[in-house]
């Protein structure tokens, strides 16, 4: 980048939004279990859709470093 001219720098962050949490991670990264695979969160129960949601933050490319 050069001194004096605009940049404009885009960070897209998908965030853990659901309902399709667990979408948001590899499997090698489901830590919590049994964990919600269905967009229709009706589906599934508490705990499921509390473990998807879970599993999100630590999938390690979530943030930048």
């Amino acid at each position: 980048a050069q001194a004096g001219h605009d940049q404009l720098i885009v960070l897209h962050m998908l965030g853990n939004h659901g309902p399709a949490y667990f979408r948001r991670y590899p499997d090698a990264f489901k830590r919590f279990t049994p964990a919600c695979e269905s967009d229709d969160l009706a589906r599934c129960s508490q705990d499921q859709i509390v473990n998807a949601y879970d599993n999100g933050p630590g999938h390690p490319t979530r943030k930048p470093a």
